[in-house]
């Protein structure tokens, strides 16, 4: 019941009100210190790819996160204001505002606090002393990870037709990518365990190349030397 009451305090859902082209729409920058969420855990793996959050819309509320778009059409990048995707191919484009989002979750990142790590060590170590450093938090933190990496795996996925697949059928058709010896930043959030179905639990990273020239959904890693940075929010706000 503690746990439940933590989460029903700290989320605000926020329910927009549909143009008549069911575009979700507002017309100010949202510069503040909060998380905001466009879609749930729940309807994506429900198989509901299709949302009306636009890039433009995205952009007033985060500088940094990641995502998907309809018809899960590649993966989500959002880093220094600007919303990415990378597709099959491995090429990553700028993604034009008028393009849709089904789930999506962004911040304008304002680090409070960050540490140096030169350790080689691999994602599973990573997430673990990631783990040891926010051992008493209770609401979701944003996280940037720049820096050099020995070693990279990410995945993209092709853009499904209708009737759409389970995201488990999506998942297994994956395309993978390894990279050596880059410099690059891994974008993403920690959640509690408790925000299931709400939100997918624990980490979850899109990695960018530095020069904008790969990435995807981080798989596996290798670090050399980074800089991993922490940013605790205020509030998360969800757009349904």
């Amino acid at each position: 019941m503690k746990l439940f009451k933590s989460c029903f305090y700290f989320i605000i859902i926020s329910f927009f009100v549909s143009c008549s082209n069911n575009k979700v729409e507002t017309g100010t920058l949202e510069n503040n210190d909060n998380i905001f969420q466009y879609g749930t855990m729940k309807k994506f793996l429900d198989s509901d790819y299709e949302g009306s959050l636009s890039i433009k819309e995205l952009k007033r509320k985060g500088d940094f996160g990641l995502g998907t778009y309809n018809g899960v059409n590649g993966e989500m990048v959002v880093i220094d204001g600007k919303v990415y995707r990378i597709l099959p191919d491995g090429e990553v484009f700028e993604v034009p505002d008028h393009d849709l989002s089904p789930f999506t979750v962004v911040k304008f990142f304002e680090p409070d606090t960050s540490i140096k790590l030169d350790t080689n060590i691999n994602f599973q170590e990573l997430t673990k002393y990631l783990s040891e450093l926010i051992a008493d938090a209770s609401k979701p933190i944003a996280i940037k990870i720049s820096g050099e990496f020995e070693s990279v795996k990410t995945r993209t996925v092709k853009e499904q037709k209708k009737p759409y697949p389970s995201l488990n059928d999506i998942v297994a058709e994956q395309i993978v990518f390894d990279f050596e010896n880059i410099r690059g930043s891994a974008v993403g959030f920690w959640f509690p365990p408790y925000f299931e179905p709400v939100n997918f639990p624990n980490y979850h990273f899109h990695f960018m190349k530095e020069g904008i020239s790969g990435g995807g959904h981080l798989l596996n890693c290798r670090i050399s030397s980074v800089t991993i940075e922490f940013d605790y929010p205020e509030e998360l706000v969800i757009g349904l």
